[in-house]
């Protein structure tokens, strides 16, 4: 199992620049093609797809994740991580973890565009 820190402290593995963001906001963890976010109390909250959430949270392809006015880009973070194997499948999660930061990527693109045509 692998475990990003997010925050605005200078010790996370991810640094935002938020005021809003808690120094140490959450954690994703990562075991094989399971990716788990966790709010570490912050007072600003976590949130996916703009349910707040509590505790410990399951991520899937697609899903926003934002705290303070920061959407993060979870799947980059993922998909930057050491190459690994799923135990049941031996399939290589970096290739796998990249695909699904490009569809979610392009996915955030859509979605900017489509909003600022209804401005």
């Amino acid at each position: 199992m692998q475990i990003i820190q997010i925050g605005r402290d200078t010790s996370n593995d991810v640094i935002i620049q938020d005021a809003f963001v808690g120094r140490r906001h959450l954690e994703l963890k990562i075991d094989g093609d399971k990716i788990q976010v966790k709010d570490l109390d912050s007072k600003n909250g976590t949130f996916v797809n703009g349910m707040r959430i509590n505790g410990e949270v399951a991520l899937h392809p697609g899903d926003v994740l934002k705290i303070g006015k920061t959407v993060l880009p979870w799947q980059q973070y993922v998909s930057a991580l050491p190459v690994s194997k799923d135990k049941k499948t031996g399939r290589d999660m970096k290739a796998f973890w990249t695909w699904v930061g490009i569809i979610g990527s392009i996915a955030s693109i859509g979605g900017l565009v489509i909003s600022l045509m209804m401005m």
